[in-house]
């Protein structure tokens, strides 16, 4: 049995369809002339779905996304890192990062147009920023909650930086986890869509 939220939650899907349908094929709204019936886009997408085309497409979304995810976490989780456990490096590059953060990624598609003369790249950077921001804060956060004492036990008991970052720190950081990467993932692709 579904719930009342979950019923509220599908019911407004359906109000949205109804709505749609009746404002381009019933009443025809002048400000929505341009918006195909709902009719004529369910036709199209069912037969969109069996050709090449589309497969072709999806692999190259999924292609963006991976390469902009990936290049996302891999600057972004040591980035992340660095600047959760080195207060010096925090100091120097937090306030840039909080400068750019807040941007957002479709305003950085004229730099991007700009930097990459291919498309995909364009597409791939843009959606390395999707990624590399919230992975570098998600690890930020999850480093700097260990506490001091858990690093100052390992350095008493003759643990050197090295020793520290991976036994200490990375195991201990809550945010730094597969799901939080995973979940970042699956943003990736949704927002990829958009642009």
């Amino acid at each position: 049995m579904m719930s009342r939220s979950g019923i509220r939650r599908v019911l407004s899907i359906v109000i949205f369809f109804v709505l749609w349908y009746l404002f381009t094929s019933v009443v025809k709204v002048p400000y929505l002339s341009n918006v195909p019936p709902i009719v004529d886009v369910v036709r199209e997408g069912i037969s969109y779905l069996p050709t090449s085309k589309y497969l072709t497409n999806f692999l190259f979304t999924l292609a963006r996304v991976f390469l902009g995810f990936i290049l996302g976490a891999a600057i972004g989780i040591p980035f992340g890192v660095v600047m959760g456990w080195k207060k010096r490096f925090k100091w120097l590059a937090f306030p840039l990062f909080e400068f750019l953060r807040p941007i957002p990624i479709l305003a950085w598609m004229p730099l991007s147009v700009i930097m990459f003369t291919k498309t995909e790249y364009s597409i791939s950077f843009l959606i390395f920023l999707g990624a590399f921001f919230p992975i570098a804060l998600n690890t930020y956060h999850g480093v700097s909650t260990i506490s001091i004492e858990q690093v100052r036990a390992a350095q008493s008991l003759g643990s050197k930086g090295k020793d520290v970052l991976f036994k200490v720190i990375l195991p201990a950081a809550p945010m730094l986890n597969i799901p939080t990467i995973i979940l970042q993932y699956f943003n990736r692709i949704y927002a990829s869509h958009v642009i």
